[in-house]
């Protein structure tokens, strides 16, 4: 980190995958030049690629999402939770994020996020944009009996996959009931990759 700081105008435009080997002064560096910082827990994991530190990082202001790059996970809950819980281990401390964690992560990631695609939004829901969404099923155990403030929260901190009725792009369902529109073709191509891959 401190090469490229060193080489290049770090600014917004940069969006740096990992960045978990970081010292002090790389944390101030980066957290102050604007750039984007994307987050792939599980498979940082999965490398033993270290944590990234998090809490100073947006004590400093500095901007986040999650991605993924080896496809170990693919659950965007399971990656929060990661984020979260990998802090409060090494500091032995709850409080991750100052305030909602769940509304804090969910906005950032989404605002971040949209920002490592090059789309300049930050309302969610904004009339005439293309609506993308994964819909969750509110009758599931504990979301159905969780108040609408604590609904986020339950939805972050407790669901998995099977809790999702569907995802939702440019307004037109691709997944519905864990049924992808394409999943046949799709299921094909991978089985025909891994075997031409011969890797497993």
């Amino acid at each position: 980190m401190q090469w490229l700081f060193d080489n290049l105008h770090v600014d917004e435009r940069f969006h740096l995958v990992h960045a978990t080997h970081l010292d002090d002064r790389e944390v101030e560096l980066l957290s102050g030049s604007g750039a984007n910082v994307v987050l792939c827990p599980s498979t940082e994991g999965n490398l033993g690629d270290g944590i990234f530190r998090m809490k100073e990082y947006v004590k400093r202001g500095g901007r986040w999402c999650i991605g993924t790059d080896s496809h170990i996970g693919l659950n965007p809950l399971e990656e929060f939770r990661m984020i979260d819980y990998r802090q409060r281990l090494i500091t032995n401390q709850r409080n991750t994020f100052q305030g909602d964690s769940a509304s804090i992560m969910v906005n950032e990631e989404i605002e971040s996020g949209r920002r490592a695609m090059g789309i300049n939004q930050t309302n969610h829901f904004l009339q005439g944009r293309p609506f993308d969404a994964v819909v969750y099923n509110s009758e599931s155990h504990l979301l159905a009996e969780t108040t609408e403030k604590n609904r986020l929260a339950t939805l972050i901190y407790t669901a998995d996959s099977s809790r999702t009725v569907g995802t939702i792009v440019d307004g037109n369902w691709v997944v519905k009931n864990h049924h992808h529109i394409n999943g046949h073709a799709i299921k094909e191509a991978f089985t025909k990759t891994m075997r031409d891959l011969k890797n497993r």
